[in-house]
């Protein structure tokens, strides 16, 4: 367990190994590692020294991360441990503006731009910089631009997505009220922090909710992380909801006959209450009754085996959720709350709210986003304007051109339908890249080269 004060004054002391390193404010870092709590200690530190961060993912190649360092002129890398710094002292020749790398792993190397985080805590303690650091987080305007974060292109070339404080905190404080995130709020964390549906919903608005995150192992523990925490809230890519539904049926299919018979009867109770759910209306008697008998026969055991019996709601993120699955979870009151958006939005362009607030629509339809303005052009594109679109492209103004109509549009590369309550539902791709149900993005040229 880190509690508040502990995580604050570590990030007071990398702060000021910063400000005692050099960095001015406007100054890039990149972090290169796996979701822990040194990566948010990292990114505090970083920011409130008015500092810019990039994300890179644990597992990119020693290139694809010298192309991100490069690219952002990063003068300090945060990595996770040995491979990750191998990678980058590989390719140093190339970073000639690269001075340390923060390695948070318990790892030495003789090679004097590597420290240890605990070294650089510690070095940082010897000097605090509070003034300094509240000076520059004073100086902060809502337009500067707080972080980069790459997304794919079609040409296989990733591009830094800038994004400013505005656009980020946009996110994560309508987040937070339309989700209802409560004090107290238990998430476990498994979507990298490199990713953009993590970082401003898992990450900013459980913080800002005085939420707690917990950190998943990984995913080869990630069923035993989950009965081990039994977290309130939750946010996945579909794959995951697939793996747990796909795990349900495969155990199912082991039990007698008498079993699964009880069970299908259960399933099939579930689906006729879910529009309730979804609408946030009370289940007609007879049908309620029905539930009460098979949440204690079925229901509440399966949540309990599964460590959701504390789960109020899930979010799913990065790709489509396939109709059978995210009625299946709602006919359990297990609350699935679809979201759309790009990283180039920050990212939310639609989400479910909570039930109370607007009913959450089945077959793909998304609710709106408070102040997130959405369209629909002559050929079908979804396009959108809001306080979350990016402030552009690093280094590629032509790029950055082509992604915007001549009135201001972003377009979004995605087909699809809005309804006359801003309910928007995804189509097709006009884009060429690939989304899988992991959520990640695959160039097609790329593979064909």
């Amino acid at each position: 367990d880190i509690s508040w004060n502990q995580a604050a004054s570590q990030v007071d002391a990398l702060a000021s190994f910063i400000i005692n390193s050099g960095l001015k404010k406007g100054d890039i870092v990149s972090i290169y590692s796996t979701n822990r709590p040194e990566w948010v200690i990292a990114d505090y530190a970083a920011l409130s020294c008015a500092c810019v961060d990039a994300t890179i993912y644990p597992t990119n190649s020693a290139s694809e991360a010298a192309y991100i360092l490069d690219d952002t002129n990063s003068v300090i890398c945060f990595c996770e441990g040995k491979f990750q710094v191998d990678n980058v002292l590989a390719e140093k020749e190339r970073l000639p503006l690269l001075k340390k790398i923060i390695v948070f792993d318990d790892v030495n190397y003789s090679d004097e731009m590597v420290i240890k985080f605990s070294d650089a805590v510690k070095e940082g303690e010897k000097n605090l910089k509070k003034k300094e650091i509240a000076e520059r987080s004073a100086s902060i305007k809502p337009d500067d631009l707080m972080t980069l974060i790459y997304s794919s292109g079609t040409t296989g070339q990733p591009k830094g997505v800038m994004l400013s404080h505005s656009n980020i905190m946009y996110i994560a404080t309508t987040f937070y009220r339309v989700e209802m995130l409560q004090e107290g709020e238990l998430l476990l964390s498994i979507l990298p922090l490199a990713h953009s549906v993590e970082r401003t919903m898992s990450y900013y608005g459980l913080v800002l909710a005085g939420g707690i995150i917990a950190y998943s192992r990984g995913t080869d523990f990630f069923a035993e992380d989950l009965v081990e925490i039994r977290p309130t809230a939750c946010i996945f890519v579909p794959r995951v909801f697939e793996k747990i539904y796909s795990g349900i049926f495969a155990k199912l299919a082991l039990a007698p006959a008498g079993k699964q018979k009880i069970f299908a009867t259960a399933v099939s109770v579930g689906k006729k209450a879910a529009p309730y759910f979804m609408a946030n209306k009370k289940l007609p008697f007879f049908l309620g009754l029905k539930y009460k008998i098979f949440d204690k026969l079925i229901y509440s055991k399966l949540k309990t085996a599964l460590g959701f019996d504390r789960t109020r709601c899930f979010g799913s993120a990065g790709a489509p959720l396939l109709k059978e699955i995210h009625d299946f979870f709602w006919g359990f009151n297990m609350q699935i709350r679809k979201g759309y958006g790009l990283t180039e939005t920050s990212p939310v362009l639609n989400i479910d709210n909570d039930p109370s607030i607007m009913p959450v629509k089945t077959d793909g339809w998304i609710a709106p986003f408070p102040e997130a303005e959405i369209k629909i052009a002559g050929d079908g594109e979804i396009l959108a304007k809001g306080p979350g679109v990016m402030l552009g492209y690093l280094n590629k103004p032509d790029e950055t051109k082509e992604m915007f109509t001549e009135d201001g549009w972003l377009k979004t590369g995605d087909i699809g339908l809005k309804d006359d309550q801003g309910y928007v539902k995804i189509t097709d791709r006009k884009k060429d890249i690939i989304i899988t149900s992991g959520g990640k993005n695959v160039a097609p040229q790329v593979l064909e080269n």
